[in-house]
């Protein structure tokens, strides 16, 4: 019987250990069911921790000789990662807009990047609501939160919003909350811990929309309730495969402050955040067209 090796390094300890186990387990299940083409029989998943040096988990899992190698969750442990390997790599944790090429073109980037997370609901809102002028960011140091922050602050710029930044260590979001000034949209991204320690105290203040990059996965601010009744938050994937790449399923909050014109601003966001994914979709065709020698990219070189 011959078995796709596949290898994961991801952090199974630290601040990052729960999202690092989840992916593990969902790349286990996905071992368990994948139909492979011949001349393979199964998966065999070898699951790493990235420890204190992710370099050196990165050279062991290399040692072992992988077919398929995926990088860690978390967009600092996923470019430490690309940093310490050539050959292809697999990224489906980490966001930051620095993994693309031409610096890491052996990086296969599966979610969107950090700086797409806030842009298209800035456009959204404006385009159903033009009276809104101000935003507010609360954002966190780290390079994930930085990414998102710069991109939102260009977004804002270009439609001639007045934004209002507000920046945090991790775990001391709290703290800072006062210093965030009211306005017409909120804009908040940190870890999810941090996002969810914010979010009672920002959202009792009347917003026109509310956006937090937890917002865009179900288990992250069930605990507010009816407060997350609304939220804006970054599109997470599909639950079903979608029929092709032009159709990708976009799953969105609904905005709690706009009453009847509910239903426009779903299709505005919709439309924007489509018109990337056909973006997308073009650039990698484009790609496609140019000569290459046949090949299997997710396997190793």
């Amino acid at each position: 019987m011959a078995h796709l090796r596949a290898a994961l390094v991801t952090p199974l300890s630290g601040p990052l250990s729960l999202y690092g186990r989840a992916g593990a387990t969902a790349l286990a299940i996905w071992a368990k069911s994948a139909a492979l083409p011949p001349p393979w029989t199964g998966v065999a998943l070898d699951v790493r921790g990235t420890g204190k040096d992710i370099r050196a988990a990165m050279q062991a899992a290399l040692a072992t000789e992988p077919d398929v190698l995926f990088g860690p969750y978390g967009s600092g442990p996923m470019l430490e990662a690309a940093r310490a390997c050539e050959r292809v790599l697999w990224n489906h944790g980490g966001a930051s807009s620095r993994l693309r090429r031409p610096a890491f073109p052996q990086v296969i980037n599966v979610i969107s990047p950090a700086s797409t997370y806030f842009s298209a609901a800035l456009q959204a809102a404006h385009t159903v609501d033009p009276s809104i002028t101000t935003v507010s960011l609360l954002y966190s140091t780290t390079g994930f939160g930085k990414d998102v922050a710069e991109s939102a602050a260009t977004t804002a710029a270009n439609l001639h919003l007045d934004l209002t930044s507000t920046a945090f260590a991790p775990a001391q979001a709290p703290a800072m909350v006062p210093a965030v000034p009211d306005g017409d949209v909120l804009l908040v991204v940190g870890n999810f811990a941090d996002e969810l320690a914010v979010a009672s105290l920002l959202l009792t203040r009347p917003w026109r929309f509310a956006a937090f990059v937890g917002a865009g996965v179900d288990e992250v601010l069930t605990t507010l309730g009816n407060q997350r009744e609304g939220l804006l938050g970054p599109p997470n994937g599909s639950r079903r495969q979608p029929s092709s790449p032009m159709k990708a399923q976009i799953r969105i909050g609904l905005l709690r402050p706009i009453g009847k014109r509910r239903g426009l601003i779903l299709l505005t966001l919709r439309h924007r955040l489509l018109r990337q994914a056909f973006y997308t979709h073009d650039v990698c065709e484009t790609r496609r067209k140019q000569p290459i020698q046949p090949s299997k990219p997710w396997l190793k070189r």
